[in-house]
């Protein structure tokens, strides 16, 4: 079976995360990937390579110049589906299909815009010539259903998954890993890592932040990542006084180390799919603070495996971190609990199966329900 995978690129984020996970995991299983990068290849493209996916870049020649080498390279490599990774992706390969045939599967990993009257029109329509549409997490599954009235039977939900080796808790290594990164050996450290901006909301978890640290002279917050926000971020900590006890990182390959040297993950999300970032903290033993968007709470389970509060609610944030600030017994549990929970629920084997099922469903004229699909966060 030959795949081809189209993105915008591969650069740093959850989703083209996601990607590679996946495209690994597909290869391992004798499944022939390829991937398409629309804009630009990325810094993720040697990982892709690595797993031996041919990865190629398709954005240098205009629009119609890349359709036409798309359709000339899906009839040159026996493609025999193609998989499109969210909005802009799924536009070229409705196209590609269209031209030749060749079945589309499309993965919407998020949606900012549901309220959006012409989003939603385009996402419609899009999905009338795709095969089936993966959600991947309940909420998306619910506004492409409800609200872009995809019929049901196309709509499948596929939660992401992540390495749950690779990100373990390393409690031995907790003193050691905060010194190399610079963070405080007995502070309450509380992060987030992710793109810095408009939808994940980092402004409210500095103000929240501001509010803790008032109240609790040993907390600090680091947030890594980078994006469009991360002056104006870099600006409201400064405005409020926060100095070093506010870091912005930047971005960083590990992620695992870092999620490891906190003491609480938190995502204050506008929107979300199904978070990876999320997903490692809870594979690494981290207790979260996240707000009811998406697919968060999905994953963390109130009271259970971390704690959920309603979206843009400074004062709630504020005070769920300073719940935990106090009680390093509940953080411990909760940490073990969400551990226990991404385990049991969100592996990345588990992913890649029920995609590699989908694809056969797909080829084999069956879309409804492969095994493996629709698995309930």
């Amino acid at each position: 079976m030959r795949v081809l995978h189209l993105v915008r690129a591969l650069r740093v984020g959850g989703l083209e995360q996601v990607v590679v996970n996946l495209l690994e995991g597909l290869a391992r299983r004798g499944v022939a990937c390829h991937l398409g990068c629309l804009v630009e290849r990325g810094v993720w493209a040697e990982r892709a390579r690595t797993a031996g996916v041919w990865v190629g870049g398709l954005g240098a020649r205009g629009r119609w110049r890349v359709l036409a080498d798309l359709r000339r390279y899906l009839r040159r490599e026996g493609i025999a589906l193609i998989h499109s990774h969210n909005s802009q992706a799924h536009v070229f390969g409705v196209l590609a299909s269209l031209a030749t045939g060749i079945p589309l599967v499309h993965t919407k990993h998020g949606q900012n815009w549901p309220d959006d009257p012409r989003w939603v029109w385009k996402s419609r329509q899009l999905s009338r010539f795709s095969r089936a549409v993966v959600a991947v997490s309940e909420d998306i599954r619910r506004i492409v259903t409800q609200i872009e009235k995809v019929p049901a039977r196309k709509v499948l939900t596929i939660v992401n998954g992540v390495d749950t080796e690779a990100f373990r808790p390393r409690p031995e290594e907790r003193a050691g890993l905060r010194a190399r990164l610079g963070l405080p050996a007995e502070g309450f450290i509380v992060g987030s890592i992710g793109r810095l901006a408009w939808e994940k909301n980092y402004e409210l978890l500095v103000r929240a932040f501001a509010r803790l640290a008032a109240q609790v002279p040993a907390a600090h917050l680091a947030l890594v990542g980078d994006g469009p926000y991360r002056e104006r971020l870099a600006a409201a900590a400064q405005g409020l006084g926060l100095g070093e006890r506010c870091r912005l990182v930047g971005p960083r390959e590990n992620v695992a180390e870092w999620l490891n040297a906190l003491d609480v993950f938190c995502l204050p999300s506008l929107t979300e799919g199904t978070s990876i970032t999320l997903l490692e903290a809870g594979a690494c033993g981290r207790p979260a603070v996240v707000t009811r968007v998406g697919g968060n709470a999905e994953i963390v389970e109130d009271g259970v495996t971390g704690l959920v509060v309603p979206a843009g609610e400074e004062r709630a944030l504020s005070a769920a971190l300073l719940a935990l600030a106090g009680d390093g017994e509940r953080r411990r549990a909760l940490g073990a609990a969400a551990r226990a929970r991404i385990v049991e629920r969100y592996g990345a084997a588990a992913m890649v199966a029920a995609y590699a099922n989908l694809y056969e469903a797909v080829l084999g004229g069956r879309t409804r329900r492969p095994a493996g699909a629709e698995r309930r966060g």
